[in-house]
């Protein structure tokens, strides 16, 4: 028999213990990564776990932050905002809907339940939509042969044209190698016109995962000029670029291709990891599709489930129809410092149409 138990302390050691063992964790579910969320975006996280009675062990893990208005009459559940993805760690065929009437009956009347997953299965009640595509690399058996997967033309030519422009290549430690990341973030944000989110979001990630080695700060440099730079995270078998920031004037010297490769070396060889993931994109977005896929990634599907279902008509659909290209060539226009502060006021008041403009990136 099991029973389920909600958990505020993020730091129970059974829950590091759980996910250490299960092949199906990511590090979208380690406490360090949804700590950093919540000390950015604000919200009480918390875990549902699945607790079988007579050995008191974790069998089952869900994590989940939980909002609410400033009456606190009305309460969003979302697993996890500013997460790729986030699929509950429960035995097979565990019906899902049973931990969501659960987390009603503990805390109350949950006016919005909002998922993303790669689970496919619908849940009752919920909207499954799908608009975002997650590639993923295997890792070949040997170096060699992960490297004869790529795109020749498209990825193992330009990363030779990386090496032929003798980029430098190093992995960030201090705080100024993070200031050197955010500066390229911002210069990237400016360039197609949209704010960058603020210093301290970024800075709670890399300082939080920093300190239990779950986090790479690798830096492309020509002529001692940071051209590129990534927030890579890592845990267990497997790699995540989850933010790169990149000088477009320098575009043509290939130092986004340069720290892909390099990383995929450094986890290939020293980090023993078998698999690349290469972040969500909306399924438009044929550009960057056709970059990660000639990295030789396998594209699965990201399904938003929410309850109640939204309505068909996107509210924002008109404002983003009329005012998204006069938005964009304005931001290109402004000083950086001015773009920084329109990101931090609209990362305060404007929350989700911020996180809509951070998925176009």
């Amino acid at each position: 028999m099991h029973e389920l138990i909600i958990t505020y302390d993020l730091n129970e050691p059974g829950i590091r213990q759980f996910l250490m063992k299960d092949d199906r964790a990511r590090i979208y579910h380690h406490p360090a990564w949804i700590s950093s969320l919540s000390n950015s975006y604000g919200g009480r996280p918390f875990y549902v776990l699945l607790v079988d009675n007579r050995t008191g062990q974790i069998e089952g893990v869900a994590p989940f932050i939980l909002f609410n208005n400033k009456s606190k009459t009305k309460k969003k559940i979302i697993s996890l905002p500013f997460t790729n993805y986030c699929d509950f760690i429960l035995p097979e065929n565990y019906d899902v809907k049973t931990i969501l009437n659960y987390i009603e009956q503990q805390i109350g009347h949950i006016s919005i339940f909002d998922l993303r997953n790669l689970d496919q299965k619908i849940i009752e009640g919920f909207s499954n939509s799908c608009n975002f595509l997650l590639h993923v690399i295997e890792l070949k058996p040997t170096l060699e042969e992960t490297y004869k997967s790529f795109g020749r033309r498209s990825i193992r030519r330009f990363i030779k044209k990386a090496e032929e422009n003798n980029l430098a290549f190093r992995l960030g430690e201090t705080e100024d190698d993070f200031q050197i990341f955010y500066n390229l973030e911002v210069n990237l944000r400016k360039s197609i016109g949209l704010p960058p989110a603020p210093y301290y979001f970024f800075h709670n990630i890399w300082s939080n995962l920093k300190k239990e080695n779950l986090v790479f700060l690798p830096i492309v440099s020509s002529n001692d000029i940071p051209i590129t730079a990534s927030l890579v995270l890592h845990f267990k078998d497997r790699i995540y670029f989850e933010y790169t920031g990149m000088s477009k004037k320098h575009k043509n010297l290939y130092g986004n291709h340069k720290i892909h490769w390099e990383m995929i070396k450094f986890a290939q060889n020293e980090l023993g990891s078998k698999y690349v993931e290469l972040g969500r994109v909306s399924n438009d977005h044929k550009d960057l599709i056709f970059f990660k896929e000639n990295w030789n990634a396998a594209a699965f599907n990201v399904y938003h489930k929410r309850c109640p279902v939204s309505p068909n008509q996107n509210p924002l659909a008109g404002f983003r129809k009329i005012t998204y290209n006069i938005f964009r060539n304005i931001n290109k226009k402004l000083p950086k410092k001015i773009l920084e502060l329109e990101g931090r006021a609209m990362y305060k008041y404007l929350k989700y149409l911020f996180f809509f403009c951070l998925l176009l990136k």
